[in-house]
Order: structure tokens, then sequence, then C-alpha cells
């Protein structure tokens, strides 16, 4: 481990026991996203699983035993949860939702404004700004951090305060902020929830001096790493998400809403449960009285919400030092501060709002970007893609907070629609667009977190991303000020900045080297010794099957990396596509093209999904299906023919991005060189060629990624000239670090340095004539015009 000889930073026996006892099921993992979701324990599913076997409840809102029981039970669990935030039924109300994001709903739909402001700080998460298309109100404002924190920090001496006086007639106005942010883990005060009623210059900021003011707190990240208490600042309304508390159950929530000011949610619709009377041929009904009752429509989860003891007294029982989690993620932060190269370049670009010193106002988020020794960004998707094979569970992109992301990134609106517009959407690997990440790293610690963790994630990060040979101080101890220079400098690795791309006026030449498909989406590659047909979805059979789990999901070497043995090969004159898999004499045909009548002959049509694109394919038969459980080790899978695929981009194939992926082998032999300098890391040509799962491989005078650069690709056929028109860059997924032909898993960085580009046709199609491509055909390559 990088760091040593430090007590403070040590797991301790207790930890290293609970780990093996209550999170078993972590193994050897890293888990390290708290805010997105929390562990739960071995001995809370136990006793929910001894509960619901030993125990039997019916449905609420009957009135036999069993359903009294149930309400009972529920009721039950409502006071254990308000015991939890340090208050009673006398103050607050508890409504079961089915999550944080429909607690915040609920609240912008039924608050009534009566002409009051929707004033909400832009460092909140998605549901909350999704509350503008709901509220009843065309007065809307937002704040920024710095906006909030100046006029509701000012002292009463500094700012004008009014009696907070409920006017019934008047009007009604809501703020909402978070607790915590779950982008940068800043907190922000509770006694805002006071403040926005009688701070005056908070009401002439946001143009509405003579409402009654509400809050609506968003304590769903904030709750996965500390104790909300409502003894004290008390926010009319409390949006929570149990599974980020305590892991388990998901799809349940609450909102908790103060008693005093339940009468501005004015609900119209009405469920199953929660009426005294309704009329089916009259517009008729009356509510219940008791506000639970008015507003859980349905049938509630009392299954998932009688868990939920289990989780509370997890929360109380095994998390008994909570400062710890904080200083892990200080350390963390230090750690990451303080790291430079030789060159006195930071290794890291790291978003925050204060330094960490107080844990009354930071949370156990970092949040941060990785750099180069040359300052350029390495892009997230790259850190998740080695993380995942480091087994380190972490987050990437914006987190859900656009907010807080634009101002911490720097990015405009105009910049992000503009990012929109090249292709990039929330939750995709687009990680740089023109030099700048779109998003961003996020590790965040929890009740279950050692630290055993926070090194060996700093160690993957200075061993990765920093540098592989460093020598680095050891932090022995937590700074009281945190301005004290702990200056990690890292050793010279001689790391080779990724250059700016040459733009280029003339354009290149060279001759298609080799032609790869992948019929079987996934699987191992088939290469054309020849020439290969061209179609409408690019390469003639180029993955047109897949092979689905028993849920219909397809499978990728993501989770089954043996599915590169699987080979194709191909016999026209018996009209079949022959699967063999590693050196096994076993093998199984596929029909290649199926007439009318054996259209007509399949029993059943596959449903499926790729990168979002409705899928309809062939069941290609319980033979290979068995055949592929046999080899692979698993049961219920099916390969499915493609019929047909609703696509946006064009694609009428497995494909995830474009017809056709080129590389150039300058490309190659570059990132070679690189990675034995870096790395002392040796691979052959040939394989590591089979890695990027490439259709087409260029040769020629290229410089080292040259695609990267070109415009369009022309290629000089026997039926005359074919142009492809490049649509975007090959963006590496984790295919890449696995051997296609030994199927082992490499650590090292590979897809740090990105070339490669997807191309799609440039011509049209005549069913009259058949185009081919083949092995030695001329390539021309048309670079971008320079602006």
């Amino acid at each position: 481990m990088i760091i040593t000889d430090s007590k403070l930073l040590e797991t301790s026996d207790e930890e290293k026991l609970l780990r093996q006892t209550e999170f078993v099921h972590l193994k050897d993992i890293c888990y390290l996203d708290y805010t997105g979701a929390g562990i739960y324990s071995q001995s809370q599913m136990n006793l929910i699983g001894d509960q619901l076997k030993t125990s039997l409840l019916s449905h609420p809102h009957g009135s036999s035993v069993l359903s009294d029981l149930c309400v009972a039970e529920v009721d039950q669990i409502r006071s254990q949860i308000l015991q939890y935030f340090d208050t009673d039924s006398d103050q607050y109300s508890i409504i079961f939702t089915s999550g944080a994001t429909s607690a915040i709903k609920t609240v912008s739909e039924y608050f009534h404004f009566n002409e009051g402001s929707f004033v909400y700080l832009t460092d909140n998460h998605t549901s909350v700004l999704g509350m503008r298309e709901l509220v009843k109100t065309p007065h809307i404002h937002k704040l920024s951090s710095d906006e909030a924190r100046k006029v509701l920090n000012q002292s009463a001496e500094d700012c004008t305060t009014k009696p907070c006086v409920q006017n019934v007639a008047g009007p009604n106005s809501l703020f909402v902020y978070p607790a915590q942010s779950n982008f940068s883990g800043v907190k922000y005060p509770l006694s805002w929830c006071s403040t926005v009623t009688t701070n005056q210059s908070f009401h002439q900021q946001v143009q509405s001096p003579n409402s009654n003011w509400y809050t609506l707190l968003d304590a769903a990240t904030y709750c996965t790493s500390n104790k909300l208490s409502l003894n004290h600042d008390m926010p009319d309304f409390v949006c929570i998400s149990f599974y980020k508390m305590f892991g388990y159950p998901t799809g349940l929530g609450a909102l908790l809403v103060k008693n005093s000011s339940a009468h501005v949610l004015n609900k119209t619709y009405y469920g199953g449960g929660t009426v005294k009377i309704a009329l089916a041929n009259e517009n008729f009904h009356v509510k219940k009285d008791g506000l639970q009752d008015k507003f859980e429509d349905g049938t509630v989860n009392y299954l998932g919400i009688i868990s939920l003891k289990h989780g509370f007294n997890l929360k109380n029982s095994l998390w008994k030092d909570k400062t710890n989690v904080f200083k892990m993620a200080q350390y963390t932060y230090l750690f990451l501060k303080h790291l430079y190269y030789p060159n006195q370049r930071p290794a890291v670009e790291l978003y925050h709002d204060n330094d960490y010193s107080n844990s009354q106002t930071q949370g156990s988020i970092v949040n941060f970007n990785l750099l180069r020794e040359d300052g350029t960004y390495y892009g997230y998707s790259e850190v998740q893609n080695l993380a995942n094979l480091k087994k380190i569970q972490l987050r990437t992109g914006c987190h859900c907070n656009p907010g807080a992301c634009q101002r911490f990134l720097g990015l405009s609106d105009d910049k992000v629609k503009y990012h929109f517009d090249q292709g990039h959407v929330c939750g995709d690997d687009k990680d740089i667009i023109e030099g700048k990440p779109t998003g961003s790293v996020r590790v965040s610690y929890g009740y279950a977190s050692n630290w055993d963790d926070v090194k060996y994630f700093l160690s993957f990060v200075k061993q990765y991303f920093a540098s592989q040979s460093a020598s680095i101080s050891t932090i022995d101890t937590f700074p009281s000020n945190v301005n004290h220079e702990v200056v990690c400098k890292l050793d010279s690795m001689n790391l080779q900045p990724e250059k700016e791309p040459i733009i280029e006026e003339t354009t290149g030449n060279g001759k298609l080297e080799k032609i790869f498909l992948y019929p079987v989406k996934a699987c191992g590659f088939y290469e054309v010794k020849g020439r290969w047909e061209l179609n409408a979805s690019g390469l003639k059979y180029d993955r047109q099957w897949m092979i689905v789990n028993q849920s219909g999901v397809a499978l990728t070497q993501k989770l089954e990396k043996n599915l590169c043995f699987i080979h194709p090969n191909f016999d026209f004159t018996s009209n079949v596509m022959i699967l063999t898999y590693k050196n096994s004499e076993s093998s199984i045909e596929v029909l290649l093209e199926m007439n009318e009548t054996d259209e007509k002959n399949v029993d059943n049509l596959c449903r499926s999904k790729v990168c979002n694109d409705k899928i309809t394919g062939y069941d290609c038969g319980d033979s290979v299906a068995l055949w592929l459980d046999e080899q692979l080790n698993h049961t219920g899978l099916r390969l499915i023919r493609l019929k047909q695929r609703t696509s946006k981009r064009n694609l009428n194939s497995f494909s995830n991005m474009g017809q056709y992926l080129l590389i150039t082998i300058p490309s190659v032999q570059a990132q070679l060189k690189e990675l034995g300098n870096k790395f002392n890391a040796m691979f052959q040509l040939d394989s590591f060629v089979h890695r990027f799962r490439s259709n087409f491989v260029l040769s020629g005078s290229f410089h080292a990624r040259a695609e990267n650069d070109w415009d369009e690709v022309r290629i000089e056929t026997n039926e005359g000239l074919l142009s492809f028109q490049v649509k975007s860059q090959c963006t590496r997924c984790q295919y890449i670090y696995v051997d296609q032909t030994t199927g082992i898993t490499t650590d090292i960085p590979l897809g740090i340095t990105k070339f490669g580009v997807y191309i799609n046709n440039n011509f049209a199609l005549d069913n009259d004539k058949t185009l081919y491509l083949s092995v030695g055909d001329k390539a021309f390559c048309k670079n971008k015009i320079r602006d």
C-alpha cells in the first residue's frame, strides 16, 4: 500500500470482522458510492427474511385481524422513523412514497402557491429542477450557492427581518435546497429553514416580500452519512430515501411534513384507501382526515415498510463512529490535493466549496477529475473502465446535479447545449469534448467503509493515472489547519502528454490492411481473407446475432469475457454459420438466411434493447441455446437473429455506435510504444489490434491518431470509389482490457490515449449491383476542414 506507518489509517480488527460477517457480499469490492446507494448487512437481511417467513400480514385497507395488524406494524414504523429524526407525531407526519424523487414530486404537484414564488438552489438534484414543470406559479427564481449564502448567512444585525406571522389568504412561497450537495458534499445550513421565513433581504431578492415562506429540504444525500435532527431547525417538508440510508428496500422513501404546514398541500387526485366516500355516478368524494391517509394513494409498500426497522437498527448499532467516515473523505481530499507532477502541475482537479476542515460543513464526498502532466484531462469514462477492472465502485458523470456540474466545470448553458448537439447525453461515455470534461469522478464513504478502501483507491489513482513509480509522503495526522502543506510530489515517469491532433490540409493515402466482422455481438472475430459484401447495415452478417440471458438482456464481455472464445465460420454452400468454442471439437450450425417458410416456423420473437434502441429478433432455436449454455456454463441463454431495430442512428445491426469501426496501424504502434515506455508492457501487434474489435484496419504513412481528424474515408474498389462518412471518435469500452485470443484481462490502462473512428456508408446501394470491399483496397482519407 502507498500509505504506511500511521495507526490512524489502519483498519481495526473490529472493522475487519464487521466486513467479514455483516458485509461479506462486498467480498473484494472497494465500494465508494454510498451517496448513490447504501449497503445492506447480512443480519439486516436475515432478520427481514425471518420476519417474512414467520409472520403474515394482509392488505391494510381491510378490516380483518391481519389487516389491522398490518396497519399497526406500519404505524409503529412511522413512530420509529420520527424518533430517529428526533421528533414525534405531534410535530411531523410521514407520507410514504416510492422514493425521494416521488416525495419531491408530491410537493410540486400539490403545494398551493396562491401567486407565491418557487425558489430553488441551483446546486440541487435533477428531481428539484423537474419541479419547475409542475409548480402552479409563474414566479420561479433560482439562486446560486454564493447568492444564497450571501443573503441567508447574514447576521441578524446585518439583515432586515420581520415577524413570522402567517397570512392565511396571502401568497405562499417555497424554497428548496439540499441539506448536502450530492455533487461536492458541501453541507448547507439547516438554519436556513427558519431564516427564509423572516429574512426580508431574501424575500426582496426573490421578489416575494409578502409571502408566507416554506422550505423543502432534500435530505436524501445528507442522511447517507449524517444524522438529521428535526428538533431545532424544522423544515416544512423533508424528503428521504431509505435505500440510500441502509441499502434496503429500494423503491421506498418518505415525505416528512410539518403538521402546521400541511394545509398548503392542496391534494386533488385520490386513489384507493384515501377517501371516506366516493361515488361512481356523481363526481363526489370526501377525503380521509389524516395527512398520510389522504396522500398515500393505493396500497403502501407495507412489506418494505416493516423491513425498515431492521435498517434503522443496523444504522444505530453498527455505525458508532460517524466522524471516521468524514476523516476518510478528508484524507482522500488532502491526498489528491497535494498530488503534483515534477513540473509542479497538479495531478487532480478537485471540486469543492470548503477545505474539508469541518464535518459540520462538509460531507463524506470527494469530487474531482484527473489530469495528465501537461494539464490535459483524463476522461471520466476511462477512470470508470479501469475502476471496474480493479473492482472499485465509484460514480462518474454529472451525478444528477446539472447546476453544480456546470458551476465546477465552468460550463455555460450554451456550452452544455452544444455538447448535447454533439451527441452527449446524461449517462453516456462522451467524457471529453474539445479538450474539456463533460463530467467528473465522485467517491463517497459510508458506514461499511474502512481505511483499506481509502488506501486501495488512492493507490489506484497514483499507479494508473498519476505515476507508477512515484514515492509519496505519508500524511500521518489530520491537520487542524488544512493549509498546512503536505506536498506529495511525484517522481518523473516520462509521461508523454497527449499531443493535440495535427490538422493537415492534404489528404492521407493508405491501404485496407485487414477486414474483420463480428457476426455474434460481443463474440469472437472473423477475418476476411479476400473480399466481403456490403449492405445497408455495413458488412454483411456483421453483428446480426446476439446472445441474451433468460431475462432477454444482451450478454456482453463486461459480464462474460469468455464470449471472445466463440468464433464464427461460414459455409455458404450449406447456408450456415458454424460456431466453435475454444479448441473444442463441439460446434453448432446456424442458418444464415431464412426464407418465408423458416420465418413462419419460428416459434418465438425476442424483444430486447441495444443502446436504448428497440430490437426485435428471431430466436434461433433450442439446439444452439443448449450449446451456448454448455460452453459458457450458463442457464437460459438464447441466440437471437436481428429482425428489426428501431434506431435514430440509421443502424440495422446490433452495433452500438456506427456501421464500422476503423483504426490505423500507426495509431496502434504508437500506443504500443507509449505503453512500453510507461509500464514496460509488451504486446504483440496482431493480438493488440484484436482488442479494439475494429472492422477496418488501415496501413499507411499516417501519423499516430490521424484518423481522429478525418472527415471522410474513400476506398477504391473494383466497383469504383466508395465514400464513408466519419461519425464520431471511438469512445473506448472495457473490451480493450480483454485479450481476445486468451480471455486474460489486464489492468494496464490501455484506453487512456484514444484513437479510431466510427464510419457509416455515404453511398447509395443499388439492388441490381452487389458492392464488395477487398483486403488490399486503396484508401484515401480526407481531413476535416480547418476553421
